[in-house]
């Protein structure tokens, strides 16, 4: 109810302007199951958790401080992200250990209680929601009409180049770039997009063509990192040089790898001359 339609997974309800910003409140169907989901195993493991420290609190060697423990529980279901969702008691106990009597605890786990069930409840009226908040400062501004559907499907959009830069660094390394003037800032974005580019062109041939043993770019760039030219140095001389790895010992798959991308030659002794490499093919 009071949301409009942008496609089967997206539902929006325009706002208008609220503090001088433009705010789209967006549902997601699936996000809303999965959320759901997602809380409710957090909450299983939590009580699975419990349930462990509960038997190790049973096997003591020597007497238990309360506040550690309790520290202990309370830092982990923190980690978990699940420490409003779950309860707990600590009730002190005397565990017999080799004939003697150790303090120790039992932990009465608490999953019902008003207090849970008010956070559950509460977590769970944002479940599948987002909202798009632009720049937009007046009514004025926004006279060539952002619609909802025109919002969402920007965001989208930015998301896809956000993700592309993901893919970048998954498979080549640049280090963190500060730049700040426009010179800068567009060499930076055209070697990251010049990389997506031959990454994309890579995965797109590995696609039309068969090559054993390489089903990925990922895979093709692994085997070719192992064949990297070596500085090699006569102790004791000046003599010193670059060599590439004998050719023989290259596989047959990466030769059909360099012939999909026509570059054969660059393990040829011809090409490798010409850049003071030894170690080529004839």
């Amino acid at each position: 109810m009071g949301f409009e339609k942008y496609d089967d997974e997206t539902y929006h309800s325009d706002f208008g302007m609220i503090e001088g910003r433009r705010c789209v409140l967006v549902f997601n169907p699936t996000m809303f199951t999965g959320e759901r989901k997602s809380r409710n195993e957090l909450i299983q493991k939590a009580k699975e958790y419990l349930e462990e420290e509960n038997n190790a609190l049973l096997k003591p060697k020597k007497s238990r401080n309360e506040t550690k423990v309790r520290d202990r529980i309370d830092k982990n279901l923190e980690k978990m992200k699940v420490v409003k969702f779950v309860d707990y008691e600590l009730k002190p106990t005397v565990v017999n250990v080799d004939g003697k009597e150790v303090k120790s605890f039992h932990i009465d786990i608490l999953t019902n209680t008003d207090k849970v069930k008010e956070n559950i409840k509460k977590a769970e009226r944002t479940d599948g929601l987002w909202a798009i908040i632009t720049n937009i400062c007046s009514k004025e501004d926004d006279i060539n009409g952002f619609t909802a559907a025109k919002l969402i499907s920007s965001y989208r959009d930015k998301n896809q180049v956000e993700e592309a830069f993901k893919n970048v660094k998954s498979f080549i390394n640049v280090h963190p770039f500060r730049v700040w003037t426009p010179t800068h800032v567009r060499a930076h974005y055209t070697i990251c997009v010049l990389s997506y580019l031959l990454n994309v062109t890579v995965t797109n041939k590995l696609r039309e063509y068969d090559i054993e043993d390489i089903t990925s770019t990922h895979k093709a760039y692994e085997k070719l990192k192992r064949y990297e030219i070596g500085d090699i140095e006569v102790k004791g001389t000046k003599h010193a040089g670059k060599k590439i790895i004998d050719p023989n010992m290259i596989s047959d798959n990466i030769i059909d790898l360099l012939k999909l991308f026509k570059c054969e030659c660059l393990i040829t002794n011809k090409y490798l001359k010409l850049i003071k490499i030894g170690g080529g093919s004839q």
